[in-house]
């Protein structure tokens, strides 16, 4: 901003004198011309007839001089004389309008370089309220100062003097129009900002100019700030074809799971995992989830690994949880049971003991759901503890431990909701016991 500050400064010093010693000499970046306007229309309003028929008056040999050594002194970055010099100017008697606004002007860039942005505004201010200085400088300094007030994060003052400034220009481009929406940006009012960027943008697509992607991105904010996600995946589906960046990719999958187009958003999301986007942990996991989601567990298992592999992902409870649900969906459940086991072992709640107490049991593995069941039951924590323990139950059974298996059918059926399913198992253990000891006695009677 200093830069781009500096520069209009530069333009704005331009003087004029009387004299033929003077006239026309360059003096650095001061140059002396003549500034005057006779054209006026009939029918404008008193304030734009002014301004067309403003007329300048000339600046004098003595505060040509002092505004020369006042440049030149900040030129060298001597800025205490430079303030002198100026000081020296103020105090001449009988200055004109024009001389007057023109030391203020150079006071304001000494201000300027001195960084205190206070002063450097009062003094613009105060040339803007000098008589009969040139449209031109008029129009520039109250454009400077609010860029200076935006800068000084005074949002509403910088668009007050924007407005008033956008009265006077046919033509303002494309610029003005981005700076405006920053500045109701920075106040948080969206709807208002969201006009005047749209309008920079057809303006600069209107004269054939590329647009600039920080102004794609600022329209896109606004979007989503004022949660229009349609909107939001149009400009990012524009952002995506010009500056194909990683983050692009990412959101936009996130902004189609926003607009509920999931199609789009795994293959936007898959598309960024095969160019090898995927670098946080939320990428990875986001990408094993919506395979888990769309039935592509294995996929979603590889992920993980991966992001394991890549030292993105951290061995804790929630990845490893993350696999082992990955294996599960994909009938995988011996390459289930190691992830599933390092989640349970890390958990403080019984619940995940209790689900690796059923994936041993789809692997006939009785005693190892055994005593995983009961570990997640002396855990506690649990969502419902009589269905673990009619899932105790039933691998007591088919481990053969009938009295142990019939103790839990018990326990369970405490609760109601699993009351008549554990009872009927409890009596069907009974029967069973009996059958086994029938047939026990009738094999010891032969």
């Amino acid at each position: 901003m200093k830069k781009s500050l500096k520069s209009s400064l530069q333009l704005l010093t331009t003087v004029s004198i009387l004299g033929a010693s003077f006239a026309a000499a360059p003096i650095g970046n001061l140059s002396v011309t003549g500034f005057s306007a006779n054209t006026v229309l009939a029918q404008q309003s008193d304030e734009a007839r002014e301004r067309k028929t403003r007329r300048t008056p000339a600046m004098r040999a003595p505060a040509f001089r002092k505004l020369e050594a006042a440049q030149k002194a900040m030129e060298e970055k001597n800025y205490v004389l430079a303030e002198e010099e100026l000081e020296d100017l103020a105090t001449m008697r009988g200055l004109n309008g024009y001389e007057e606004a023109m030391m203020w002007n150079y006071k304001a860039f000494l201000y300027y370089e001195l960084e205190d942005m206070p002063k450097a505004i009062n003094a613009y201010e105060m040339v803007l309220q000098q008589p009969s200085i040139p449209v031109a400088l008029e129009d520039s300094i109250r454009f400077q100062v609010a860029q200076l007030y935006f800068a000084t994060e005074q949002y509403e003052k910088s668009l007050e003097y924007l407005a008033e400034w956008f009265k006077y220009q046919e033509e303002p481009g494309a610029i003005p129009y981005i700076f405006e929406g920053q500045a109701y940006y920075a106040l948080g009012r969206y709807d208002e900002a969201l006009e005047p960027i749209s309008k920079a943008i057809q303006l600069t697509i209107d004269a054939g100019q590329p647009v600039k992607e920080n102004w794609y991105q600022l329209l896109m904010t606004i979007h989503y700030e004022n949660k229009d996600f349609p909107a939001v995946r149009d400009v990012l589906e524009i952002l995506i074809t010009n500056w194909p960046k990683p983050a692009y990719w990412l959101q936009l999958s996130g902004i189609y799971a926003e607009v509920e187009d999931e199609e789009k958003q795994l293959a936007t999301m898959e598309v960024a995992y095969q160019l090898g986007y995927l670098s946080k942990k939320m990428h990875y996991q986001s990408m094993a989830q919506l395979y888990l989601y769309h039935s592509v567990p294995i996929k979603a298992a590889l992920v993980v690994e991966q992001g394991f592999e890549a030292e993105v992902l951290e061995k804790d409870e929630e990845n490893y949880t993350l696999l082992s649900n990955a294996y599960i969906n994909a009938k995988e459940f011996r390459k289930a049971i190691p992830p599933l086991r390092q989640a349970a072992s890390l958990s403080e709640e019984g619940e995940l003991s209790i689900r690796l107490g059923q994936v041993y049991m789809e692997r006939d593995m009785w005693g190892e759901s055994v005593d995983a069941i009961q570990q997640g039951i002396r855990k506690g924590e649990l969502d419902r503890e009589d269905q673990a323990y009619m899932l105790l139950g039933m691998a007591y059974f088919n481990n053969d431990q009938l009295s142990e298996a019939k103790d839990a059918f018990k326990r369970a059926a405490r609760d109601r909701r699993s009351r008549s399913q554990a009872n009927q198992w409890a009596n069907y253990i009974d029967r069973e016991d009996n059958r086994r000891r029938q047939l026990a006695r009738a094999m010891a009677e032969n």
